[in-house]
């Protein structure tokens, strides 16, 4: 690289000079091995870099918390799960009990597995929840029940709720609030953004850098925001109980230089002009005559502009998913309803004309296309808890077909990816829902007691 990232010449500086090398590579070598004949091979002179301990990632962490404007950000190496698992821990120190938004990533639960803490589950009636069904919900909560929440906001789809009036009533209320913001880690790049939950009356918010800000595969940011009840104390005791005792240098240098080109003049720029060339193509292409609809349900606070949600009324979305794939663009995902399309800063504006090209060719196809014979979309079901999951996972269990488990507890999680929420979950009563969802030959573990 033409430039030294900051923290590479951290790296460099972090241990004495010596001479000889009697360890392992990457355990805290230097870059050049001194003393050796001249005559091996370059490559033999060469050793990892000095690898990072959470104490050495002070000064690191809070320049990216200087952009974030948090009291504290942890930087992650092991990705956003990690990150969720950490936050229910730290959770587990103070709450026995806990609301979690139905949507949640899988990960929430085997936090609660890890954890032993009890959900308490929330179905929203539309596409997120709304301050009003929060009210309802916990007046009528009985005495001793849970005393902290973990939003999924935005969801997969880009859909977010008026977090600011949410966090209110859950604060009303004594809640801690843990956000998963995975899928608006960009957010607090540009004001022409949805507002990010840095700026709510939280105490956690998780963000996952690889999805839209350009950093590697397992890179991820937990935050403390300035409002936080908790202490960047009670989260490191969890990370330390989760976390690989050697971080990555490599990933770390990712989220460096990921944030750094995030929070530039050039890339608030960049936001604008692939906002305002999709505010463009939304118009022309995706809200007429049925063909290829720009779909956001009603009661949404907030849609991320970079996220297309597309639907038809002539074919099928895995049909539509497959005809944008020939046409030479990926989805993100698709499911019984559409098909999400995904753009962030790393796109470009030929990108975003190479999706048109393509939308005016799949459009020709549904044109020419058979009658729609329409299925019903998947809806969440709200899960019969019978047992914590925890006491769920580690129970003896057995496989059976999901058609002749009606009325079992279930021992284990599934959830498919993309999106990641859970379909079955350890401790959940099995219902016909499951049977519709899964397929009656779907083997599943349930539990035996």
């Amino acid at each position: 690289m033409a430039k030294l990232l900051t923290s590479f010449a951290e790296m460099l500086e972090s241990r004495p000079a010596i001479s000889l090398h009697l360890h392992t590579p990457a355990h805290q070598g230097r870059p050049v091995v001194r003393g050796l004949p001249a005559t091996l091979p370059q490559p033999l002179f060469q050793r990892d870099l000095p690898y990072f301990t959470r104490r050495d990632l002070g000064a690191f962490e809070a320049r990216i918390a200087s952009h974030y404007g948090t009291k504290q950000t942890i930087c992650l190496t092991t990705g956003t799960s990690l990150g969720v698992l950490a936050s229910v821990l730290a959770l587990a120190r103070r709450h026995e009990k806990t609301y979690i938004l139905r949507n949640c990533h899988k990960s929430v639960i085997n936090g609660m597995v890890l954890a032993g803490i009890a959900p308490d589950f929330i179905v929203p009636r539309g596409a997120v929840i709304t301050p009003v069904e929060l009210v309802e919900r916990f007046a009528a909560a009985p005495a001793g029940g849970p005393t902290a929440i973990v939003f999924t906001n935005p969801t997969f789809e880009g859909r977010g709720c008026d977090l600011d009036a949410c966090a209110a009533v859950c604060r009303s209320h004594g809640l801690e609030i843990v956000v998963d913001e995975s899928h608006g880690s960009h957010w607090a790049a540009s004001g022409l953004l949805p507002r990010s939950a840095i700026n709510a009356d939280v105490d956690i918010v998780l963000h996952s850098l690889h999805k839209y800000a350009g950093a590697l595969v397992q890179t991820a940011l937990l935050h403390l925001p300035a409002s936080s009840r908790l202490s960047g104390e009670e989260v490191a005791r969890a990370l330390d109980v989760l976390e690989t005792t050697t971080l990555s240098n490599l990933l770390l240098l990712s989220v460096e230089q990921a944030i750094e080109h995030l929070f530039t003049p050039r890339a608030a720029a960049h936001i604008e002009r692939l906002l305002a060339e999709l505010s463009g193509i939304k118009r022309r292409q995706h809200n007429g005559g049925g063909l290829l609809r720009y779909h956001t349900p009603e009661g949404v606070a907030h849609q991320d502009p970079l996220k297309f949600f597309l639907t038809s009324e002539r074919v099928s979305p895995d049909v539509l998913a497959r005809w944008f794939y020939e046409a030479g663009v990926d989805n993100e995902f698709h499911d019984a309803t559409g098909v999400l399309f995904i753009f962030s800063v790393l796109n470009t504006l030929a990108d975003l004309k190479r999706y048109e090209r393509a939308c005016r060719q799949v459009k020709l196809q549904i044109l020419a296309a058979p009658p729609l014979l329409r299925r019903a979309p998947l809806v969440m079901n709200h899960p019969q808890m019978d047992l914590a999951p925890r006491a769920a996972a580690l129970a003896k269990s057995e496989r059976v077909e999901v058609g002749t488990a009606l009325g079992r507890i279930a021992a284990e999680l599934i959830a498919h990816c993309p999106p990641g929420w859970p379909v079955l979950i350890p401790g959940e009563r099995i219902t016909e829902w499951h049977v519709q969802t899964l397929g009656e030959g779907y083997l599943i573990r349930v539990t035996k007691l």
